[in-house]
């Protein structure tokens, strides 16, 4: 079934990214979380790394979080899961969960994320995204100005020709505000969602992080990949721990999804060598926290 999805998608993205969601809802209400999830990945898993990201794009619904069980992950080990060889997520301590986000705040984000991701053109065969231009893929471009319906503005069809201020306009509107990570009030925890959400890419941050505060709060948000108001205002509320803990999840549940690729795909070990990896464990936001690097 899996892969006559998958055909059918390559073929007609957006008629079947319909039909498939229907379908993924209708299993939602009659089988169970890992049934949802197993069909999901089931048809990512068909896809090439160009088509998966289209994928993702398209079957992520409206604003608005609907209720149903969440998705299961395996559990998190206590805190000596890694012996101590790995600093985890610190927000202990932390008072800015009732902060209001600073105007200025993606641009701090950004200048980061530069660093993180570079500056180069390149179009490595081996590099799952494609050709590729300060962080911003082939791909990504093309779904930037489809979700446009073009009123992209000056921002280019051809990914050589970007310049910086259009990779930031990109990340800021399709990174950033679209999945309303400029809603979250705790500019360490925007920082790390943030980050996921370019790398691996749209709507894994929020998917994950929908998953991790049903487990940890307690909560039964649908895990749809779209940051709504009650996922947001249930964020915003967590403790500083809780918020630790989901932060935790996100980093752990990253860092199966990099090491699953390696495995699938005997070409994606170039994911290690790129330090895809030590990005999910160290490079994050989250991981700096706890180091004391994060401003």
């Amino acid at each position: 079934m899996t892969k006559d999805i998958a055909d059918a998608f390559r073929n007609n993205p957006n008629n079947t990214a319909k039909e498939f969601k229907v379908v993924r809802d209708s299993l939602a209400k009659s089988g169970t979380p890992e049934q949802v999830n197993n069909l999901t990945e089931g048809v990512r898993a068909e896809l090439s790394p160009q088509d998966r990201n289209r994928f993702d794009h398209l079957i992520s619904p409206g604003d608005e979080d609907r209720l149903i069980a969440s998705e299961a992950r395996p559990p998190i080990a206590g805190p000596d899961k890694w012996g101590g060889r790995r600093k985890r997520v610190g927000f202990e301590g932390d008072n800015s969960k009732d902060a209001r986000p600073s105007k200025g705040r993606f641009d701090d984000l950004y200048q980061r994320l530069e660093t993180r991701e570079g500056r180069k053109s390149t179009n490595d065969p081996t590099d799952r995204g494609g050709p590729t231009k300060l962080g911003v893929t082939k791909d990504t471009l093309a779904d930037y100005h489809a979700w446009k319906s073009g009123s992209a503005g000056d921002i280019p069809t051809d990914v050589r020709d970007l310049k910086p201020e259009h990779a930031k306009k990109i990340y800021d509107e399709f990174y950033y505000k679209k999945y309303r990570i400029d809603e979250v009030k705790d500019s360490r925890m925007a920082e790390h969602l943030f980050d996921v959400n370019v790398h691996p890419g749209p709507g894994r941050a929020a998917r994950w992080t929908q998953t991790e505060i049903n487990r940890v709060a307690g909560k039964d948000f649908k895990v749809d990949g779209t940051i709504g108001s009650k996922t947001l205002e249930t964020l915003n509320k967590l403790s500083p721990e809780q918020r630790r803990r989901i932060a935790n999840g996100i980093v752990e549940t990253r860092e199966r999804f990099y090491r699953a690729q390696v495995e699938n795909t005997r070409k994606s070990k170039n994911i290690l060598r790129a330090g895809s990896i030590e990005r999910a464990s160290s490079e994050t936001e989250g991981r700096k926290l706890a180091q004391g690097k994060a401003p």
